[in-house]
């Protein structure tokens, strides 16, 4: 399946099914939007399909995601000693 096609499906199952709210349906859309940008700007253009993913390359999307999240906010800020 297409990563768009999935993304639409799941916004949707989200919606109607779980019956999410608008705010949750825009931050699930921005991070997997955020992580379509990620395989297109880490050389995985080729990437469209869903069953070529792997666990390495979602656990390095997370990875890159904390450490650009931990440069703008403190970790006291967030976790207060």
């Amino acid at each position: 399946m297409e990563f768009q096609q999935a993304l639409d499906d799941f916004l949707l199952y989200l919606e109607v099914e779980r019956n999410y709210s608008s705010n949750t349906l825009g931050s699930y859309e921005s991070d997997l939007n955020n992580f379509l940008t990620f395989l297109l700007n880490h050389k995985h253009r080729w990437l469209t399909d869903l069953d070529d993913l792997s666990p390495s390359l979602v656990r390095r999307f997370i990875q890159k995601s904390y450490a650009a999240l931990s440069a703008l906010v403190p970790f006291n800020a967030v976790f207060p000693v």
